[in-house]
């Protein structure tokens, strides 16, 4: 009953923070008080909390509170979606007995998958089913009584309200004095109803998830399947539905994304259903098989290697491996050096550096893989497969300088984009993550490499927050214009979010060119209209960069009539200043 109690007024809440507004602030605000039910909510049950595994809050915090900074919808998108994936990974982990940072990475994903599918599908049901129980054995209490009536008298007081407010206009006037809400259009209470339950949904799963679990029991006999049909739509009915319903949901929702990435959006939905699934179908048998704390260091040797005997390789077999793979690494090193007769500028900049990141994901993966099905009968194997690994790693680190080198190169030619930003940030990320894989080759801490690739993920985040990468992209590229060496991609300036205004009113002001201060004009008063929308309005909606924008458009309002009074047509590829390219051959 806490848990619904809960998760019912922070739906509320959430409703008033979200519904019919931006995200700003109140991502923050709503994510303090989603961490601050749960951990509440465990204390009052009694449950042990590990204070040790409270630390994914901190990005959680973090991420929710830049959605609050930046205008950037990517970037928000973003920061809300990695703040939900660590509040699944927050909700599992809270009373778990083992350290997070001891976890392994099959946990991090298991446990995220675990908790989505409890909290959104399965936690919410098994607690109102518990809740509604209770509440039937207190037949005999006056006072729930009275709620039930309540609970149950409520809805339907309020539909009919709604309804026949909107068919009399002196009726609906009354009412509202009662309680304003019922004035409100049905088109607009009735989602805002829903959403407010989702939401509440949504909490509760999540309280019930994180603090109704057992953890170091072994078995629970009395919630053991009892029969066969049991078994079976457990096993097979569930994830079968769960993967059809998922995956057309998916499916729906990607068509704006289809439109702009391609057909591929639609194979990684399925991919995202069938991952659904998984966790649906791992959390009903955590259900049934309880006590899933991992093993003790011995225990999880022999596991090791039951899993992996059919897969083990000798010393040999991996040496070679490994042995072809350095030399593989160290020959396209060498040919770095080679001049390059036949091939323009633009071609060696323009090519190889998406190509040599994966070719570093691959480089993670097979030292992991060897990592673990390599025998090693005494210390000298052990040397070995670790000096070739970290042969491995050096030349792989190598690689990713050529392609920082080649990233460089492109920019100084071409010019930013988010893409190449991304890329650039995310280099030096993958030698941190180099670093913790040789941390683990050498086994100075369990799961090291698990626990190292999260923080490089979070620190990568971080990063890209910290960068305001739409100023960044705008600051770089009307340099670049206004040094009169380099053309400027108009159109993809003017489609960043409302964090490159300043920029683009650097430009206009810069520039004597009629059609850039036209474009430019156009393309900010666009932006103050969409700013000055009531959705921006509330105080929930604060946005730090949305509020400076306005201010800054409210204050060069004259100049932008100025520059919208001269229509002229533009081009999205603007030619040089003094009209010279730069070479790139």
């Amino acid at each position: 009953m806490w848990t619904l109690l809960v998760g019912g007024v922070l739906g509320i809440i959430g409703a008033i923070f979200f519904f019919d507004s931006v995200p700003g602030i109140s991502a923050l605000l709503f994510t303090v008080m989603v961490i601050g039910g749960v951990v509440y909510s465990a204390r009052q049950a009694g449950r042990a909390i590990t204070w040790r595994n409270m630390w994914p809050v901190v990005p959680m915090l973090f991420f929710s509170g830049m959605v609050s900074v930046y205008a950037s919808a990517y970037l928000i998108g973003l920061n809300i979606i990695f703040t939900a994936i660590l509040g699944l990974l927050f909700v599992h982990f809270i009373i778990y007995p083992r350290s997070l940072d001891e976890s392994s990475g099959l946990s991090y994903v298991s446990g995220i998958l675990e908790a989505f599918t409890g909290v959104v599908l399965i936690d919410p049901i098994v607690n109102g089913r518990e809740a509604a129980g209770w509440i039937k054995r207190q037949k005999h209490d006056t006072f729930f009584s009275v709620m039930r009536g309540l609970a149950i008298a409520l809805p339907i007081f309020i539909l009919f309200a709604v309804f026949l407010s909107r068919s009399d206009l002196y009726f609906a006037e009354q009412l509202s004095r009662f309680w304003r809400v019922f004035a409100a259009p049905i088109e607009l209470l009735l989602p805002w109803t829903g959403f407010a339950l989702g939401l509440a949904w949504l909490v509760s799963g999540a309280i019930a998830y994180a603090v109704a679990r057992d953890w170091e029991t072994d078995t629970d006999a009395d919630e053991q399947p009892t029969g066969g049909f049991t078994v079976m739509m457990q096993r097979l009915f569930i994830p079968v539905a769960v993967v059809l319903v998922t995956g057309g949901a998916l499916t729906y929702l990607s068509n704006p994304f289809a439109e702009r990435f391609g057909e591929w959006v639609y194979v990684w939905a399925w991919v995202a259903a069938l991952a659904v699934a998984w966790g649906a179908y791992s959390t009903l048998e955590a259900r049934y098989q309880r006590g899933a704390t991992e093993l003790d260091d011995e225990a999880g040797k022999n596991e090791k290697k039951a899993r992996f005997g059919w897969l083990q390789i000798g010393i040999v077999e991996s040496a070679i491996v490994l042995g072809a793979v350095n030399l593989l690494f160290a020959g396209y090193v060498f040919t770095q050096f080679a001049p390059r007769i036949d091939l323009t500028y633009a071609d060696v900049a323009r090519r190889g550096f998406f190509e040599l990141v994966i070719v570093s994901v691959m480089a993670i993966t097979l030292l992991l893989v060897m990592d673990a099905i390599t025998i090693r009968r005494n210390p000298t194997q052990d040397l070995t497969v670790r000096g070739l690994s970290v042969v491995t790693v050096v030349l792989t680190v190598v690689l990713l300088v050529f392609a920082w080198l080649r990233i460089n190169s492109y920019i100084d030619v071409y010019g930013y984009t988010h893409r190449r930003v991304w890329v650039q940030v995310f280099m030096p990320w993958m030698v941190v993550l180099f670093a913790a894989l040789l941390l683990h080759l050498f086994h100075v801490r369990r799961n090291v490499f698990s626990t190292g690739a999260l923080l490089v993920v979070i620190g990568y985040l971080v990063t890209m927050n910290l960068l305001n990468i739409n100023m960044f992209v705008g600051r770089h590229n009307v340099d670049r214009y206004l040094s009169g060496e380099h053309e400027l991609d108009l159109c993809y300036l003017l489609d960043l979010s409302a964090d490159a205004a300043p920029q683009l009113i650097r430009l206009a002001e810069e520039t004597d060119d009629a059609a850039i201060q036209f474009a430019v004009g156009r393309n900010l008063t666009n932006t103050q209209q969409r700013l000055n929308r009531p959705a921006y309005d509330s105080v929930f909606a604060y946005n730090v960069s949305a509020t400076r924008v306005r201010r800054l458009l409210a204050n060069r309002k004259p100049q932008l009539e100025t520059y919208l009074a001269n229509r002229t047509r533009f081009d999205c590829v603007m030619e040089p200043i003094n009209e010279t390219l730069a070479q790139v051959e």
